[in-house]
């Protein structure tokens, strides 16, 4: 679910690489974002990475205060960063594994993972169909209630197909994942056929798409629509 100005996830500087909601700034590149910017995503492992340690020692993320870490929390931290270091860095060189085919495979590895992590994510949020609720400038809420907000701010994509459901780690049961986040990823089709029902006796919005490609294609779509110059619309 993505609320401008209170979601750090669709937080914005100034310039941005795309442009994925109305509130930004138009700049005349973002008219080939729907190309350039597919590309890049394979960057966001290192992106992320930089941003957890700033999120850390800045104690914000975007908009929102990132709470003092615990003792403990600080070691998971720390020793999960110590980990990966160790096991995709350290100790293929200390095996005598030559540094060209580390960083080498590292970087393949990395690239694919993110590329694909973001795609699904993209696929399922960044879309033209999924809902971007404003928030009441007077009270500081949003009028409408929290279930509706889960199911209509995102999309589903390929339900009944196991290949999708068992790549994609159950993600493309985005909807029913916002919903009952601490469910079993293995329920979450059994689940979906009760949400979808549900939804459609109270007249909620359930957007589901027949396959990821399809899902993919609403994401261009939105890069596309804010990528055209808005004198034109």
């Amino acid at each position: 679910m993505s609320f401008d100005g209170f979601d750090a996830n669709i937080e914005t500087s100034e310039v941005e690489f795309r442009r994925i909601k109305q509130s930004q700034k138009y700049f005349c590149f973002y008219q080939l974002q729907s190309i350039y910017s597919p590309l890049l995503y394979v960057l966001l492992a290192c992106i992320v990475r930089i941003e957890d340690l700033l999120h850390y020692f800045t104690s914000h993320r975007g908009p929102l205060k990132v709470n003092p870490f615990t003792f403990q929390q600080k070691m998971t931290f720390w020793g999960g960063k110590l980990f990966f270091l160790m096991t995709r860095i350290f100790l293929p060189l200390f095996w005598g594994v030559p540094f060209s085919r580390v960083i080498s495979a590292f970087s393949v590895t990395d690239f694919t993972m993110f590329i694909i992590l973001a795609t699904i994510f993209q696929a399922t949020h960044a879309v033209g169909i999924a809902a971007f609720p404003n928030v009441n400038s007077k009270t500081g809420n949003i009028d409408v209630d929290w279930a509706r907000l889960q199911v209509e701010t995102a999309q589903n994509h390929g339900h009944d197909q196991p290949l999708t459901t068992f790549f994609s780690g159950s993600l493309n049961y985005q909807v029913v994942h916002h919903l009952f986040p601490y469910i079993a990823q293995e329920h979450l089709p059994a689940v979906a056929k009760i949400v979808r029902q549900t939804a459609k006796e109270y007249s909620v919005k359930y957007e589901i798409k027949d396959n990821l490609w399809a899902a993919i294609g609403g994401h261009i779509g939105l890069l596309k629509l804010l990528g055209t110059p808005p004198h034109s619309h």
